[in-house]
């Protein structure tokens, strides 16, 4: 495993899990093994693999339109 996404008091919170290369957060170098809360447009990269996190708000079950 190189990283992992949690969630922990309600809030999404990543880890790199000591991966050989690293894994980034914005940019910046993360400590194996802390805990780094995630925000809104947060850019991750594990290798050269990177992703960008956006979140959307639940407006609930969708109704049928009549």
């Amino acid at each position: 495993r190189h990283a992992t996404i949690q969630m922990r008091d309600n809030k999404l919170h990543l880890h790199d899990m000591g991966s050989c290369n690293g894994t980034s957060l914005n940019g910046e170098a993360l400590t194996p093994y802390e805990a780094y809360a995630l925000r809104d447009g947060d850019e991750i990269r594990v290798g050269q693999l990177t992703l960008r996190l956006y979140f959307l708000e639940d407006d609930g079950p969708d109704e049928a339109k009549s």
